[in-house]
């Protein structure tokens, strides 16, 4: 997810299922609010490795990049 290992060490990315079942999610156009819309779907896939939530993403749930 653009994170080099460095920063996440590999043994903590560790599914707890085979399949991470995503609910349907419509973004109907590309102008809008991408990630806003993008972050509920981002955190479902990061609590499935054990963390609360996707990051990068600021209160608001705007992207605000990853820092390292």
């Amino acid at each position: 997810m653009g994170v080099g290992a460095g920063r996440h060490p590999r043994n903590e990315w560790v599914l707890d299922r085979d399949v991470i079942a995503i609910p349907e999610h419509l973004i109907e156009t590309l102008d809008g609010d991408i990630d806003r819309n993008a972050k509920p779907i981002l955190d479902m896939i990061w609590q499935a490795v054990g963390w609360p939530e996707a990051q990068g993403f600021d209160d608001n749930g705007r992207w605000i990049g990853v820092r390292g």
